[in-house]
Order: structure tokens, then C-alpha cells, then sequence
């Protein structure tokens, strides 16, 4: 249900926003519409009660055209963040089993690597930290998580922080350590 009321809002969106972008002038303060035909070709144009122009000539299966390619757009959209949706549950997921210690910090680490494989945004994740291997960046996103998840919680935070730090730090201090296997594309 709240999937089909946004889309019908962005799709009314979408068809103002077009009208606005083909539309310039004042509307009229009183009166109405009237559409003005060229009989010559599909182009229409919106005249004011008293006959001023407000809007420009335009063609309908122009803004046809841009309408289907924003319906498109609309779509895609949608897919995407419902794939990004998903990728933030399953880390949230993941965040829980690190909490509770039945998952390891690596083991987090490679599901996170495999979560972001298939993301847009994998390169500025690696770019946020350029000092740090990906590994290093993986099992750092993941101790964040895990403060961030329990923020409300002092005194559970500093215990699981600390933990996760002192097995990332037992990795770091032997090179090449922290290896993790190529990420799984999944979906």
C-alpha cells in the first residue's frame, strides 16, 4: 500500500514537474484555461482567459516521450532502493549476530564485502578511508555498526567495541592477516 501511494505521488510529481519545465508565464488571476491547436502538427499551447499565453508552444508526444522516460526512471528508482533496503537489513541483521557473538568480526566483514559488491556507492565506501586496506575499512564499518546499534546502551557499547577493536587489532599486528576471501555478487 505505501508502495503504490508513493508511487502515485511521484507520478503526479513527475507530470507537475513536466508541465512546469514546458510551462512559463503567469497563470491567469481569474478565468480559465483554453488550449489553442495547430492544426498543422501535434503542438498545443495554454491560453489564459484573456487570451495571454501561458504556456509555450510544445508537442505532445514530446512531453509524452519525457513522461514515459520518467516513468522509467520512477521504476528503476524504485528497484534500487529497495535494493538498498535490503542490503541495509541484512547489515543490520548481521550487526545483531556480531552483538550477540555467535558471528565473528571477519565473518561480518566478508558479508559486508559481499552486500557491497553489488552497490553503486562501493567505490566512495573505499574512498572514505584511504589510509586503510579494504579489509581494515570492512571490519571498521562493521565495529561503527555495532556502536552505532547500541548507542542507548554505554555499557554494552564499550564492551562490544572494545572486543571488536582488540580482534581487529590482533589481525593488524601480523601483515597480511586480514584476508578475506574475493566478495560474492548477490542480490
Amino acid at each position: 500500500m505505501n508502495k503504490l501511494f508513493a508511487m502515485s505521488v511521484l507520478g503526479a510529481f513527475t507530470v507537475v514537474a513536466i508541465l512546469l519545465t514546458v510551462c512559463r508565464g503567469p497563470a491567469p488571476v481569474s478565468g480559465g484555461w483554453e488550449w489553442a491547436s495547430d492544426p498543422e502538427d501535434d503542438r498545443l499551447a495554454l491560453l489564459g482567459s484573456h487570451g495571454t499565453r501561458a504556456c509555450d508552444s510544445w508537442s505532445l508526444s514530446e512531453t509524452l516521450a519525457i513522461l514515459e522516460s520518467e516513468e522509467q526512471r520512477q521504476a528503476e528508482l524504485l528497484a534500487e532502493s529497495e535494493t538498498v533496503l535490503r542490503r541495509i537489513q541484512s547489515k543490520h541483521e548481521i550487526v545483531a549476530r556480531v552483538i550477540a557473538g555467535s558471528m565473528s568480526l571477519l565473518e561480518a566483514a566478508q558479508a559486508f564485502r559481499d552486500l557491497n559488491a553489488t552497490a553503486s556507492c562501493a567505490p566512495m565506501i573505499r574512498a572514505a578511508h584511504p589510509g586503510w586496506s579494504e579489509e581494515e575499512g570492512l571490519c571498521r564499518e562493521v565495529i561503527s555498526r555495532v556502536a552505532g546499534e547500541l548507542v542507548d546502551d554505554p555499557p554494552r557499547r564499550v564492551v562490544a567495541v572494545a572486543r571488536l577493536e582488540a580482534e581487529l587489532q590482533a589481525f593488524l599486528c601480523c601483515p597480511g592477516t586480514v584476508l578475506l576471501r574475493p566478495a560474492e555478487k548477490t542480490r
